[in-house]
């Protein structure tokens, strides 16, 4: 094959293909059901003796409503919910139709009995449970430094 084609063909591969696999990694953070998106699962660093840690996430793209009714991880002995509207159980309702964000100045999960410190730049298995959506295999990331 004459090398200036070969080379040719090489460069409108990577163009057509290139895009591509540089958009693979942010898709890592995103997982679905049926009715929604949620994005980047993610808490802050621990150190071994922290009494808890603080799960954020968004729920995006929400055609219909759902509830988040169970989270599990194997870090964590439980998992509690917080904030403002917080009650006992696990029940958190996603409203349709619009962006919904779990995090540290609202509502939020919190996951306590921490059996390990929670280390920058790991991942941790998080399973998401919703009454209409089904469960949710995703990974938190821990991806920003302890609080001070």
């Amino acid at each position: 094959m004459n090398p200036a084609l070969h080379r040719r063909h090489l460069l409108q591969w990577a163009a057509a293909v290139g895009p591509a696999l540089l958009a693979l990694p942010a898709s890592a953070h995103e997982y679905f059901t049926p009715n929604l998106r949620i994005s980047h699962p993610w808490c802050r660093a621990t150190p071994a003796d922290a009494p808890f840690a603080i799960v954020n996430m968004t729920f995006e793209e929400v055609a219909l409503a759902d509830h988040l009714i169970g989270v599990e991880t194997p870090v964590a002995t439980a998992v509690e919910m917080g904030g403002p509207t917080a009650g006992a159980a696990i029940d958190i309702a996603i409203p349709a139709g619009r962006e919904f964000v779990l995090g540290e100045d609202g509502l939020f999960i919190r996951l306590v009995g921490l059996k390990q410190a929670l280390e920058l730049g790991r991942s941790y298995p998080l399973r998401l449970v919703f009454a209409q959506g089904g469960e949710v295999n995703a990974t938190l990331d821990v991806a920003y430094g302890q609080r001070s």
